[in-house]
């Protein structure tokens, strides 16, 4: 595994990991997606600087339900797909509107596991103070 990490991480250039291609063929997808007439839409130009900002709904959708699905298509069951699922089962676990403290202990394993495989992916990843804030989310979530 050490040396899985070590192989991804000395192949990773200085770049941003949904680079142009990666979200070009994600708005494609997303294109032929059928969600729920109850889910919020993401705009497919997401993105793109003329997008703008996107609302938190529109972010939950698409890391919630569009990029786990297209990453694996995309990447295969890469370390870094392994890594982004941490953060998404961190994120579902923290949206439930039912709490215990099964679920802390959970969100809090996964964002700990999340931001140490970042940390190993991503060579130059530097922690910021939204990355530490999230370690500590567990402490209010009952």
């Amino acid at each position: 595994m050490e040396s899985d990490v070590k192989k991804e991480r000395e192949k990773a250039k200085p770049c941003h990991v949904l680079g142009k291609s990666v979200i070009e063929e994600i708005q494609k997808d997303m294109e032929n997606s059928v969600l729920l007439l109850s889910l919020i839409r993401a705009p497919l130009d997401w993105g793109t600087m003329c997008r703008g900002k996107l609302s938190v709904d529109q972010w939950r959708i698409i890391c919630t339900i569009h990029l786990p699905i297209m990453l694996v298509r995309l990447w295969g069951l890469s370390l870094m797909v392994k890594n982004f699922m941490d953060l998404y089962k961190a994120m579902e676990t923290a949206q439930n509107c039912i709490i215990s403290k099964e679920h802390v202990t959970s969100y809090e394993n996964h964002i700990v596991k999340y931001l140490k495989g970042v940390n190993h992916l991503y060579k130059d990843f530097t922690m910021k103070p939204i990355h530490h804030m999230a370690q500590h989310l567990g402490e209010f979530m009952l």
